[in-house]
């Protein structure tokens, strides 16, 4: 099935960083929540300044996708949604020392893809998504979002996870377990995790319902707790963590995903380029 989709893609060239999940995560769906119905999901990046690009993929086996790539290469994954309506990201469960993370190996699909992006690739919709547990290995939060539906997948150190889905609300995640479930696994959540948290939880929960993409957007820009502990991140240092792009969809119940990105890279010119409306022909 031909589909296009419709990128509002506000794209900020300065410096940035290397593979990272320090992340805030939140959505909303259903007609009470969202104006029109439908799902608004988003991503805001958080890491030590390093190089991303937006990339447009047509895999030979599978689905197109748009995503926002970092890394060596770039060739991590750290959002994006397909052809099918798809949105796919995570974050780093901090709360669990990273020497204990990097004891558990990642996900790799036989075509050595990471979680995210397989899913990406290969599954349609959040429950087709959810479907796939063997994705669910190392110690991440995933948010999931379709045109019905908002889920996050709490991955923890032991190789088990819970779901918490939504077809009628809001939710939201940071860098540390908040399911009952999770909570034990949690060794230390950190300041800017758990203000994070509930600072936008607040922006959800407060904001006149049904939200828009503008309230979206002016969610990921909210720097109420300073340059270290706000959802956008200015970093106290310059080489400290802080926000590298937003990553926002909104999936209308029917037609095709209006995005808006905004990333920095490693140009450092400062310039500011915007794509918009600019279409992707899947």
């Amino acid at each position: 099935m031909h589909k296009k989709l419709i990128a509002a893609a506000s794209i900020l060239t300065l410096a940035l960083p290397a593979l990272s999940q320090a992340c805030t995560l939140y959505g909303a769906t259903g007609p009470t929540f969202v104006q029109g119905g439908g799902t608004l999901v988003s991503k805001n990046r958080d890491w030590t300044p390093a190089s991303q690009t937006l990339k447009y993929v047509a895999p030979a086996h599978g689905y197109r996708y748009l995503g926002l790539f970092t890394g060596p290469n770039y060739k991590f994954n750290a959002a994006g949604v397909n052809e099918k309506g798809l949105y796919v990201a995570m974050s780093t469960a901090s709360s669990v020392p990273k020497a204990e993370r990097s004891q558990i190996k990642a996900y790799r699909s036989p075509d050595g893809l990471r979680g995210n992006e397989y899913l990406l690739r290969h599954t349609a919709n959040v429950l087709e998504a959810l479907s796939h547990t063997e994705i669910f290995k190392e110690p991440v939060n995933y948010i999931l979002a379709d045109n019905h539906m908002v889920a996050f997948v709490e991955v923890f150190p032991n190789g088990t996870h819970s779901v918490r889905l939504t077809t009628n609300g809001t939710l939201s995640h940071t860098n540390h377990y908040v399911t009952a479930e999770g909570m034990p696994f949690n060794k230390k959540i950190g300041l800017s995790s758990q203000t994070r948290y509930n600072r936008i939880n607040t922006l959800l929960g407060t904001t006149t319902q049904p939200l828009t993409l503008a309230d979206f957007i002016t969610f990921s820009t909210d720097q109420d707790a300073g340059p270290d502990n706000s959802i956008f991140r200015t970093g106290s240092k310059p080489e400290g963590t802080q926000t590298l792009a937003n990553f926002i969809v909104y999936l209308p119940p029917e037609g095709s995903p209006t995005i808006y990105v905004n990333y920095r890279t490693e140009s450092g010119e400062n310039n500011r380029e915007t794509f918009g409306p600019k279409v992707y022909s899947f």
